[in-house]
């Protein structure tokens, strides 16, 4: 049986791999900061032709820049993307649900002090609270997310390893072949379906799980969200201090944005699936 180098790619991974950079890139120009670069860039280049738009855009676009990188731009997002209150782990939080679905989020491709892939610190994280669900209700966990371009290991096959060699918790079921929380929906509902569960205690980001929500219920189960790794709390700048620029602050409110404009389009999508 033929083996590969860890990083090598089989030609059927090719494209998948190049929709990843593309992707990638995308990203890097559409969201923050690469987004806010634009009209500070078309200022300086209209300085030699329009002084006066110049000017003015090259101006728009500094200020652009700076409130993108400030903590009170990126707690302002996070309040309007973290509206769901987390369940309470004791008493047992919902103890009609079904199942406990857990999101993959990142993987670190390779990790050599771990001899291969790893779990990103976003879906430790996600695991870590699933496992504290788990013990509060007792409920089966399903663990979902596919082997992303450049990966040895699925995320769900990583997921549950950490879940079961490390914290102790048995994985029932891992969903391995979905790459979007889109796919996440429908691939997990397929799962649960067939054993009879429609109503699942979903474990995600505060930030994501208003996505990912609408996601599971456009695939037909009862959600009963327990979101986790709340941001709006943690950015503990105040008064003239939120209006300092921040590298995290600007790392946050790219991920903000891209949550923001996911849902945008996940709201778009399920009213096309409707009509």
């Amino acid at each position: 049986m033929p083996t590969s180098r860890p990083g090598t790619r089989w030609p059927a991974e090719r494209p998948a791999a190049a929709r990843a950079g593309v992707a990638v890139v995308l990203k890097s120009l559409l969201l923050p900061p690469g987004l806010l670069l634009w009209p500070l860039a078309a200022g300086l280049i209209l300085l030699a032709f329009a002084p006066g738009a110049g000017v003015a855009l090259t101006a728009a676009g500094a200020v652009m820049l700076y409130v993108g990188s400030t903590p009170a731009t990126a707690r302002w997002l996070a309040r309007r993307l973290e509206t769901t209150p987390p369940v309470a782990a004791d008493p047992p939080a919902e103890p009609a649900a079904g199942a406990i679905v857990v999101l993959g989020g990142e993987l670190r491709c390779p990790a050599p002090e771990y001899g291969g892939d790893t779990l990103a610190p976003t879906t430790l994280e996600r695991v870590r609270y699933g496992a504290v669900l788990h013990r509060a209700t007792g409920l089966p966990v399903l663990v979902t997310g596919g082997r992303p371009p450049g990966c040895q290991s699925s995320e769900a096959a990583l997921m549950a390893g950490v879940l079961e060699r490390e914290l102790g918790v048995e994985t029932c079921w891992r969903e391995e072949h979905s790459r979007t929380t889109w796919e996440n929906a429908q691939q997990a509902a397929a799962v649960l379906g067939e054993r009879g569960i429609g109503r699942i205690l979903l474990v995600t980001h505060a930030m994501h799980m208003q996505r990912a929500a609408r996601a599971f219920r456009r695939a037909g189960l009862e959600v009963v969200s327990a979101p986790m790794g709340f941001t709006a709390g943690h950015l503990y700048q105040r008064g003239a201090a939120a209006w300092l620029p921040s590298a995290t602050a600007q790392h946050l409110i790219a991920d903000l944005a891209y949550e923001w404009l996911g849902g945008l389009h996940y709201r778009l999508r399920s009213r096309s699936s409707a009509t």
